[in-house]
């Protein structure tokens, strides 16, 4: 061979060599997960202590500080953990892990791969776990999860996504710092904004009803509190919704959201900015654009201690969908209610 032909060769596969480089820097700058949703999670035969280890290690993970892949290696593992052996306690904590993956991957596509995934994982745990509100509140945040980043929102996200949590509300809807009642309410109060993409579905007062319950339930929780704020805004409350976001700043940091607490601190700092706005260029600051009526029990809060309580507001009515919980007035005008789920099909 040459000395010109071995220059070119050498060449070449510098090249190469080089691409395969940035190839493979590439790919791992993009990291994505299999998700397998398609497949079900294979119960193991291990022993008690050996899946209480697991089940240690996998709350680790999944413990602050959180990111991508300390969750995802949750996720893994308890995907290889779920035994009867141990209540099928690696189920709920899959979906778990799931549904922070499908809101804060950094990859838009994962975030519907994994919403998916605890959809498809959120089925098997609902056989196994029908009465745990883990298992149902975590799989209707995934469903949110793919309303918000999917394709588009569809009639079956919405019903699904107020379905699972109203049910979580309805077990126990102060799992989670008042999760399932806030993330309900939010919902509910997104549906109100005509610019949703989604369907227009739910109510500004149903929404401000349950959101008041979580304040109420949880108050130093100022993801609550910054979600009450919203609907306050939304409904032209504006001295309530300032109040609101009081109590977002007084709120203390907690020991499992502090990077969010952060977060929650800003936006509350950024709304306070837009209820000013709104109210400087609001004629009638007091009514709802709805119903134009009050609040239920004519409750308005007169400081920052708590927000409005009346027997109405906080009746102890634990979900307020249309189709999921039939209202019933008694001879006082007490509000009573009757959970009944709708039937559903897997």
């Amino acid at each position: 061979m040459t000395n010109f032909a071995r220059t070119h060769a050498l060449r070449a596969c510098c090249v190469v060599s080089l691409g395969a480089i940035l190839l493979s820097a590439t790919a791992c700058s993009t990291h994505t997960l299999s998700t397998g949703y398609d497949e079900p999670p294979e119960e193991v035969e291990l022993g008690e202590s050996v899946l209480e280890k697991r089940i240690r290690s996998i709350d680790e993970y999944y413990s602050e500080p959180r990111d991508q892949y300390s969750v995802e290696t949750s996720y893994r593992r308890a995907i290889e953990s779920v035994s009867p052996v141990n209540g099928y306690a690696g189920l709920w904590r899959a979906v778990r892990a799931a549904a922070w993956l499908a809101h804060n991957h950094p990859v838009p596509s994962q975030r519907v791969e994994f919403a998916k995934a605890g959809i498809y994982v959120g089925k098997r745990s609902k056989h196994r776990l029908s009465a745990s509100v883990e298992t149902w509140y975590y799989t209707g945040l995934c469903w949110l999860a793919l309303a918000n980043y999917g394709d588009e929102t569809t009639d079956e996200q919405v019903s699904e996504v107020e379905y699972h949590l109203a049910t979580a509300v309805e077990i126990d809807g102060g799992f989670d710092h008042c999760g399932p009642l806030r993330e309900l309410g939010d919902f509910l109060r997104r549906k109100h904004d005509p610019d949703f993409a989604g369907p227009a579905v739910g109510s500004l007062m149903k929404a401000t009803k349950l959101l008041e319950r979580a304040c109420n339930t949880c108050p130093d929780f100022a993801a609550n509190q910054l979600a009450l704020g919203r609907a306050y805004s939304d409904g032209k409350l504006f001295a309530e919704a300032r109040l609101a976001t009081d109590r977002v700043f007084r709120s203390p940091k907690p020991v499992d959201y502090s990077a969010e607490h952060q977060q929650w601190l800003y936006e509350a700092q950024t709304l306070r900015e837009q209820i000013t706005l709104l109210d400087n260029r609001s004629v009638e600051s007091t009514a709802f654009d709805e119903t134009s009526a009050p609040l239920p029990g004519g409750a308005r809060v007169d400081d920052g201690s708590s927000v409005p309580a009346s027997s109405e507001t906080i009746s102890g009515i634990d979900g307020i969908v249309d189709g999921i919980v039939d209202e019933i007035v008694d001879e006082n005008g007490a509000v009573k209610a009757s959970f009944v789920p709708p039937a559903k099909t897997e």
